[in-house]
């Protein structure tokens, strides 16, 4: 009973970790497949489904936001600040991406 009750658990959290496929059409659903890539640590895969997110809805800050990170975390500095200067642009009132374009500008550039 023990075994198969682990078995289950198993199972299960295998299955909430795994990321679904996003749908074609769905920005939301690319940007939510992005955040589970990146938490696994596959930082190509994120920037491939943000790069759709925004194809799909360009004005989403977030996503612009997410793919800076994503960039950044890859190494992509210059690329990472246009983004975090897109979500910036997009929602002048958010601190948190105001706050990341700004102490990224600061860095030197590679």
């Amino acid at each position: 009973m023990k075994v198969g009750l682990l078995a289950l658990a198993l199972l299960v959290s295998t299955a909430a970790c795994t990321a679904p496929p996003a749908k074609s059409g769905d920005a939301k659903a690319h940007l939510d497949r992005a955040t589970t890539l990146y938490e696994k640590g596959d930082l190509d895969g994120a920037i491939a489904e943000l790069r759709e997110a925004i194809r799909l809805k360009p004005d989403d800050a977030l996503a612009h936001y997410n793919l800076g990170g994503a960039l950044e975390a890859k190494g992509e500095k210059l690329a990472a600040l246009a983004e975090y200067r897109k979500a910036s642009e997009l929602e002048p009132g958010n601190q948190k991406f105001r706050a990341d374009y700004e102490r990224l500008s600061k860095q030197p550039k590679k």
